[in-house]
């Protein structure tokens, strides 16, 4: 790979890497209950995480070296950027929506998990106005989701369609 290309997607990864430690860094303390640690998105990162490592392997230049690591640097710290609500609000993707913002509520149930799905309204400038936020949680971790939601917001709750 030539030098500009190794720039360059060092440049890309070190602007990500800033937008997803910022995120990280801003709602880890905020979070009490997370989400599902391990899903198909979170595993496909892994999966491109080991083969960056891999590929130091057939790495000679010490600039594909620097390109390598912070690849894996950030694709770790976005596997570990969490999901979840806590006393404050909900985190979604290193954004935080206190519960101010939050319009309404609800839950799906599947077989070996169920979601939290909220209706936000930061206040913001947008084309719809409103958006939703989805947080999947472990089926273990419902009944306290479910009590600290009706503690916090349970004005809050209306059933959506289900699709």
């Amino acid at each position: 790979m030539g030098d500009i290309s190794n720039y360059i997607i060092i440049a890309m990864f070190l602007a990500i890497g800033v937008w997803v430690g910022i995120g990280f860094f801003r709602t880890r303390d905020k979070i009490t209950i997370y989400d599902r640690m391990w899903n198909f998105s979170r595993i496909l990162f892994l999966v491109c995480g080991i083969l960056s490592v891999l590929s130091l392997i057939t790495m000679h230049e010490p600039i594909d070296i620097v390109r390598a690591i912070v690849t894996f640097v950030v694709i770790i710290l976005f596997i570990f950027t969490r999901d979840g609500i806590g006393e404050e609000g909900v985190s979604s993707f290193g954004r935080f929506y206190p519960y101010k913002s939050i319009v309404g509520y609800d839950f799906r149930e599947n077989k070996k998990d169920f979601s939290a799905y909220f209706i936000v309204d930061d206040g913001k400038e947008r084309k719809s106005g409103e958006y939703n936020v989805q947080v999947p949680f472990e089926k273990k971790d419902e009944e306290r989701v479910r009590a600290l939601l009706k503690d916090k917001i349970g004005r809050k709750y209306v059933r959506m369609k289900k699709s």
